[in-house]
């Protein structure tokens, strides 16, 4: 039988041509450096204890699958912006109604003032009418926990620009030194109790009364644990807030910077360590899949999720493969947690149940 010349090197002795194992081209070499990112940050540098193999980067693609949501939480919160400024405007043309009609003139420019230099805007640009026409660049968001960064770099392409992420202890700021923001995103670490801890910090009341928008790109089976579900704060479901899912089509691949798949440290920052880094686009060495499914718990208003929930199924749903579940009923079969391990019995359960109450206490 005749073989095809692809399966035999021909007369000639003719070698097959060598596909090389690196992406060269600048097309291909962009995208990897929304995928991967070198060790840049030393274990020294940081004031903070990380376990090496829970020190991951969250890939470009986690995000743009939350930006349809986060745009349309962007335009809400723009709005109640807006409301505001016009609410503050109004009453001060009424007190200087009061003063006099000559007043009336100055009392505008002096309100725009005011507006401009407020605090709580200081951060997120001007408070004028520029910030309703760009939501995106207006929206403050905070990512408590630092890796090597990248997270500023993706949401910037995205259109979100002001991202505050830093090389600090979260744990050691307080409710008065914490970063003005509007939404919350993060991916804490897997291990430890940085879970539930971020779980409380997102769902707890800040001092002003108000509560923010929150996306965690968790572990599915958080949605169901008692450990987890006993952090969610008191009062977050009865102030009509809830909590909704954003579920990727396929399972993230997360890029642990400057160690391979067993943590082993390799490479080393300096000079064209993110060109090294991104030459492993095919899933080299820092590239590691997460054990378990992960998706986006996104915590909002409920009617908000009502309204993008109907939004996101007709405009976004079919092209981007997310699934949008209002409830934890309505994720999709692969993502519930199933037990794969032989139950202990009562008096077993029992006994881990007040182990794991005494490691929480």
């Amino acid at each position: 039988m005749e073989k095809s010349p692809s399966s035999s090197h021909g007369a000639n002795n003719e070698r097959p041509r060598k596909v090389s194992k690196y992406v060269t081209s600048a097309s291909s070499t962009k995208y990897s450096n929304h995928l991967l990112c070198p060790s840049l940050t030393p274990s020294s540098a940081r004031p903070y204890e990380s376990d090496p193999l829970d020190h991951c980067e969250t890939p470009f693609v986690a995000y743009r699958d939350i930006e349809p949501v986060l745009f349309l939480v962007a335009q809400k919160i723009s709005s109640q912006k807006a409301k505001k400024r016009r609410t503050l405007l109004k009453k001060q043309r009424k007190m200087n109604k009061k003063q006099g009609a000559d007043a009336d003139a100055d009392a505008d420019a002096d309100a725009d003032a005011a507006e401009t230099t407020r605090p709580s805007d200081a951060s997120g640009g001007a408070a004028s009418e520029e910030t309703a026409k760009n939501p995106k660049e207006a929206l403050r968001i905070y990512d408590p926990f630092f890796c090597e960064g990248s997270c500023k770099e993706h949401l910037a392409t995205l259109g979100f620009t002001d991202v505050y992420n830093k090389c600090e202890d979260f744990y050691a700021h307080t409710e008065e030194s914490m970063p003005e923001h509007d939404v919350l995103i993060t991916n804490p670490p897997f291990s430890g109790d940085h879970i539930p801890k971020c779980l409380t910090f997102a769902t707890t009341k800040r001092a002003d009364g108000t509560r923010r928008p929150f996306f965690l790109l968790l572990p599915n089976f958080c949605y169901k644990g008692n450990r987890f579900t006993r952090a969610i704060a008191d009062g977050f479901f009865d102030d009509d807030w809830t909590m909704c899912f954003l579920v990727p089509r396929q399972q993230y691949r997360f890029w642990a910077p400057g160690r391979d798949g067993g943590g082993i440290v390799v490479g080393g920052a300096g000079d064209g360590a993110f060109e090294r880094a991104a030459r492993s686009l095919g899933g080299g060495t820092g590239t590691t899949n997460s054990p378990f499914e992960c998706m986006w718990f996104c915590g909002m208003p409920r009617d908000w999720v009502e309204e993008f929930s109907a939004y996101y199924d007709k405009k976004y749903a079919e092209h981007t493969g997310v699934t949008f579940a209002k409830t934890a009923e309505d994720l999709p079969e692969r993502v519930v947690p199933r037990r794969e391990e032989k139950r202990a019995n009562p008096k077993a359960r029992k006994r881990l149940a007040q182990k794991r109450w005494r490691d929480d206490a």
